[in-house]
């Protein structure tokens, strides 16, 4: 298309002039780009009035300014999308923190090993998966020991030992909550309730738990 045609040229072309009029007197009925070619049609043929001109110059400022905000619009939805790839997705650090607690530290320290190495890729996450491990022997092997069994025990020492993961490992990476996206938590619940069935069942055939009947 030149300059002055739009996709109602063709048909204005077919009116005739008192039919072009009619958008002229009228615009409110009409589609504003129906407007404006009946008026470039009416140019064309010498029949442009002052009133014709000047409603013109209304409609192509106002089709202008349109076309600016929507191409604004997009240059903001494009440098959002673009903020979002550019940020982290990373699981929250109070859900790294409770996974830690109720399923197990060495489930957690895998958690905060991923987030450090999303933040960090140049910082190596074997030392936290290790520390994980470590404490989770350590902590199986007093509760042996010393024949605990309270419930409330085992979650105070894996919350105490999530937390000094936290301090030692990912408290120097902590990014703030608003700087990252957070990472859906399910898959590793269930990764998690999968690893836990069978073990427990194990244990039960075993003899080594028993349930109250």
């Amino acid at each position: 298309m030149s300059a002055n045609e739009n996709e109602y040229t063709r048909v204005m072309a077919l009116y005739e002039t008192p039919d072009l009029l009619h958008y002229v007197q009228q615009p409110e009925n009409y589609h504003e780009s129906a407007v404006i070619a009946a008026i470039w049609e009416l140019e064309k043929r010498g029949k442009m009035s002052e009133k014709a001109r000047l409603l013109l110059s209304e409609l192509l400022k106002k089709q202008a300014l349109a076309e600016k905000e929507i191409a604004s619009q997009e240059a903001g939805n494009k440098a959002s999308d673009q903020i979002d790839e550019d940020l982290p997705v990373l699981y929250s650090t109070r859900f790294v923190l409770l996974f830690g607690a109720f399923f197990s530290v060495l489930g957690g320290s895998v958690l905060m090993a991923i987030n450090v190495k999303k933040v960090s890729k140049s910082t190596t996450i074997i030392p936290i998966i290790a520390a994980g491990l470590l404490f989770s022997i350590l902590q199986e092997l007093l509760l042996v020991q010393f024949k605990i069994t309270n419930t409330g025990v085992v979650l105070l020492t894996s919350i105490a030992g999530m937390y000094l993961l936290d301090m030692l490992f990912w408290r120097k990476h902590a990014v703030d909550e608003q700087a990252y996206i957070r990472k859906s938590i399910w898959p590793p619940i269930l990764v998690a309730i999968a690893l836990i069935i069978p073990i427990m069942y194990f244990a039960y055939k075993t003899g080594a738990i028993a349930f109250v009947e």
